[in-house]
């Protein structure tokens, strides 16, 4: 015959219920739980594209000619880019200090400075249109030309740099 303690029955039965307990509170949750698919989502922003369509120009001077201002606002010599990106994006504009221009072709010579770059709209930020697009005017001051400089066509490449955080 077996022989059962008060302790050791208390132990199955607490066993069994607790086995109980737990499939049926397995068996609970599996009935109560939902799901569904989300979706998550990013915009990334077109990259600006900065278009030339003219070149920042000059009038024809002799050596010794004073400095000649070009300002952004002017219908000639005003160089200007087109910036395509986002609609209604902010954006930051950056000019250079400094271009040298120099004779093509030739290692020694002279430069001629071009310094004092503004732009129009007016240099810092803003927003592009809600065509995600700004025309952009370029100004600058051509600094006196040099008595010594020797005749010819002088050019500089420049950075016009437009950002957008």
């Amino acid at each position: 015959m077996f022989r059962f303690s008060r302790h050791s029955i208390l132990g199955v039965c607490v066993s069994v219920v607790a086995l109980i307990g737990a499939t049926t509170y397995a068996y609970a949750m599996t009935l109560r739980t939902a799901s569904t698919k989300a979706q998550a989502r990013a915009v990334v922003l077109p990259a600006l594209v900065i278009q030339k369509y003219s070149e920042l120009t000059f009038h024809n001077a002799a050596p010794g000619a004073k400095a000649e201002v070009i300002s952004p606002r002017s219908n000639g010599g005003a160089g200007g880019v087109k910036v395509v990106g986002y609609p209604n994006q902010a954006y930051t504009v950056f000019l250079p200090n400094l271009v040298n221009l120099t004779m093509p072709g030739r290692e020694t010579g002279g430069t001629v400075k071009v310094t004092d770059f503004t732009s129009y709209p007016d240099l810092g930020m803003g927003l592009l249109g809600t065509g995600g697009q700004l025309e952009n005017r370029l100004g600058a001051t051509r600094n006196e030309i040099p008595r010594d400089l020797p005749s010819g066509a002088y050019v500089g490449d420049y950075t016009l740099t437009v950002a957008f955080p």
